[in-house]
């Protein structure tokens, strides 16, 4: 019998979809005791960094039991382990490895079930909620070390949809190339700006020397959309991104593969030039309506028609 390597659960959401339940999470090495969440600049620096020397748990096996199955998964190289399981109430699940339990990280929510709208969102974070400075590798990362999540700047035209959001009690889930390692920033900014509490379905652990080019798959929020529309095909999407990565590209993709699901589209204009015009085109080509805003805009009359889809979807 091997010897037990001390591990514990980094990250880990578990999704309701209409006849599953999506689990994603990341195993690291070490103890869980040994997390923190400061109030000062330097504590907050300190923690982040630290969080790129940690060790994700590759290849280890871990138990996944519910009150109706059982199953074993396997994490990859970076830690990560990814399985749908049947339907099953918060609480009843349980996760080991080699006998022993694993501890639920606390702060956030694991769970997110459905709910009876018709409607989902699915919204990236970076410089579509939060402002990260996504396009200079040098800002996003001063922000990332430097700036404690209750200080971090909201997106204000996005802020304003996701009370809508809320209100109207429509589920959110927050799709992001941010790495998993910002699990815990991201949910206290989530927390300290009262943004609906969705699943955050984050890119892979990063190492410290990836922080300034990572490479997080080129269909990373392609395969995941494709996940959330095959597994609830009785709901419409709205989707929120901004043109500072790939989200229009994607969003166009997905609206021609998936025709008649997606809603609306909006995207947080940060610059415009001629290859942004160009995937605006493509976006705007599908029919779906697409509102491209700026920083300054008011969410208005956007809000009035998302009333109206909302109230054509109930009937």
């Amino acid at each position: 019998m091997g010897k037990k390597t001390s591990i514990y659960i980094w990250q880990i959401t578990a999704l309701e979809f209409t006849e599953k339940v999506w689990i994603e999470g990341t195993v690291i090495h070490g103890d869980h005791k040994q997390r923190k969440v400061h109030a000062t600049w330097m504590g907050h620096l300190i923690e982040v960094l630290f969080s790129y020397f940690r060790k994700p748990a590759s290849g280890v096996r871990l138990r996944i039991r519910t009150n109706t199955e059982e199953q074993t998964v396997k994490t990859n190289r970076k830690g990560r382990f990814s399985c749908l399981l049947d339907n099953f109430m918060p609480g009843e699940m349980q996760l080991s490895h080699q006998g022993e339990i694993l501890e639920l990280p606390g702060g956030y929510p694991y769970y997110f079930p459905q709910n009876s709208s018709s409607l989902e969102v699915v919204s990236d974070l970076d410089d579509t909620v939060l402002h990260s400075h996504t396009a200079s590798a040098l800002k996003r990362i001063y922000s990332i070390l430097f700036i404690l999540p209750r200080k971090r700047k909201a997106v204000a035209y996005t802020y304003q949809l996701m009370e809508w959001f809320k209100q109207q009690h429509i589920r959110v889930t927050y799709l992001s190339k941010s790495e998993s390692n910002l699990f815990e920033l991201i949910y206290a900014f989530i927390n300290t700006q009262e943004l609906p509490k969705g699943a955050l379905l984050l890119s892979p652990y990063l190492k410290l020397y990836q922080l300034p080019k990572p490479k997080k798959g080129k269909d990373y929020k392609y395969n995941h959309l494709k996940t959330l529309l095959t597994q609830q095909p009785d709901k419409s999407f709205i989707l929120i991104g901004d043109d500072t990565q790939r989200d229009m590209e994607v969003y166009t993709s997905i609206i021609r593969n998936y025709p008649g699901r997606i809603q609306k589209v909006f995207i947080r204009q940060s610059s415009f030039d001629r290859q942004r015009e160009d995937y605006w085109q493509k976006l705007q080509a599908t029919g779906v309506p697409a509102i491209y805003f700026k920083d300054g805009d008011k969410p208005g009359e956007a809000i009035g028609t998302l009333t109206s889809i909302l109230n054509r979807s109930a009937v």
